[in-house]
């Protein structure tokens, strides 16, 4: 970097007064600051190294080192020195927390422009450095938050205790069964892009959202296969609906019901976790069965399996999927991504991939759901918040204490590097992803609705 110098000195590291380390920069690019002594002759440190240990012992010693490193560099260059490090200590340098611009409140989102610096360095973003959270106390019905929708301005929150509106980071409605949902407990949700009609999976049966009245479609009243509802696909007209007793096709033009599953499909088991619909073809998780594929041409079934079968163990590397018990799917670009209770798996039309938490950046084996946006995958796991754009991972997780938040960067390398930050997703159990028209996350937890944004730019 242009009028900047990182010094690679391992004999010490000095946090005296000069609040100076030591540096390297490694053969990825990836640079790890301990110690920058700019041309203009500033120094910066943090009491805290990189991964949050603590560097050194204090002493004058260290100090004096970067006062003389600090004259010898003045000479050899001269220009404003530019800073690509992250703070590496909570509080270290730093102003007041950056506000929601929607809402101008500085309460639960605080900022962190050296870790968009380093995201920009190394070429990926985002860099999610605001962050803020919507409770009980915000007007949620409940906290533990399943589904999310966004429409435009508007975000839809599906709780434990109803569905919830929210426009501009203010919850402006509930939503609950003397409002017309059939059930109090919303699981899913989807909106469609040509009516504006929203579609809500509960607990208890289906609902359409329309005109401000809500329309339901239960057992007993309609085609629904079973009441209990996991996921809801918009396919232009026709809504897809995975139940615990198998997959919906409802067309919203000729009122036709359709029920697949274990009777006329390739399935194995009826439980459907998730569906998503993408290029003609609809995409079904099914509890213990896999991936189950309908060509929407052709009407037939294909599925993708465990090859090995085995429950406990992944026998053959990159054979096929991870494991058979699947909770998630996404399609993008022609990729097909599955999330099972045991890893990731990525499948190109030719060649599967598979990713652990033990051998790669993935922030959990236990994946709740997955969304995908121009070929970068989020991952909800029940270990934090999961990005992937095929090469490098990022992490988003809440540590023990209330106030302790950690990102964690794992480069191209596979090298993984953690750094603490001043905010963070409120739980690490993570439902439900929807992006909004910046791609910024907003995300369905187990202790409120978040929605997360880098602080130079818009939420």
């Amino acid at each position: 970097m242009k009028g900047s110098h990182w010094i690679d000195w391992n004999f010490f590291s000095a946090v005296g007064a000069g609040q100076c380390s030591s540096s390297r920069e490694k053969p990825n690019g990836w640079r790890e600051a301990r110690c920058r002594v700019s041309a203009a002759g500033q120094e910066r440190g943090d009491a805290r190294g990189l991964d949050g240990r603590i560097l050194g012992r204090r002493g004058l010693v260290g100090f004096l080192l970067c006062s003389v490193a600090t004259v010898l560099l003045s000479v050899v260059s001269a220009g404003p020195a530019k800073s690509a490090t992250v703070r590496a200590a909570e509080g270290s340098g730093g102003g007041a927390g950056s506000a929601d611009p929607t809402t101008g409140d500085k309460g639960r989102s605080q900022p962190s422009s050296e870790l968009e610096e380093v995201a920009t360095v190394e070429g990926r973003a985002p860099a999610l450095s605001c962050w803020k959270t919507l409770g009980t106390a915000d007007g949620l019905p409940s906290e533990k938050v399943f589904a999310v929708a966004v429409e435009g301005e508007r975000v839809w929150a599906g709780t434990e205790k109803g569905l919830a509106l929210v426009e501009n980071g203010v919850v402006r409605k509930v939503y609950g069964v003397k409002n017309g949902l059939p059930f109090q407990a919303v699981t899913a949700l989807a909106v469609s892009p040509s009516t504006g009609d929203l579609w809500v999976g509960t607990m208890g049966g289906l609902a359409r959202f329309s005109g401000g009245r809500f329309d339901t479609f239960t057992q007993l009243d309609s085609g629904l296969v079973n009441d209990v509802i996991y996921g809801i696909a918009v396919d232009g007209p026709v809504i897809w609906i995975a139940t615990a007793a198998g997959l919906n096709r409802y067309d919203t033009e000729t009122g036709v019901w359709e029920i697949y599953d274990t009777t006329n499909t390739l399935m194995h088991e009826p439980w459907c976790y998730a569906v998503t619909a993408s290029d003609g073809r609809v995409y079904v998780a099914v509890w213990g069965g896999g991936i189950v594929v309908r060509d929407g041409k052709t009407g037939r079934f294909r599925e993708h399996r465990d090859p090995d079968k085995e429950l406990e163990i992944d026998l053959f590397r990159d054979d096929g999927l991870v494991h058979d018990v699947t909770s998630a799917v996404a399609v993008d670009e022609g990729i097909t991504w599955a999330g099972t209770y045991f890893g990731l798996s990525r499948y190109d039309g030719r060649r599967w991939r598979s990713y652990n938490q033990s051998d790669s950046g993935l922030a959990g084996d236990f994946i709740n759901y997955l969304k995908t946006r121009a070929g970068v995958l989020w991952i909800a796991t029940d270990q934090g918040l999961g990005w992937f754009d095929g090469t490098q991972w990022q992490t988003w997780r809440k540590g023990k204490e209330e106030s302790e938040f950690r990102w964690l960067f794992t480069d191209s390398k596979g090298k993984t590097h953690s750094f603490p930050t001043e905010s963070g997703p409120p739980s690490n159990t993570i439902f439900g992803i929807e992006l909004d028209g910046e791609g910024n996350p907003w995300l369905a937890t187990a202790k409120g609705l978040t929605h997360a944004w880098s602080c130079s730019g818009n939420p």
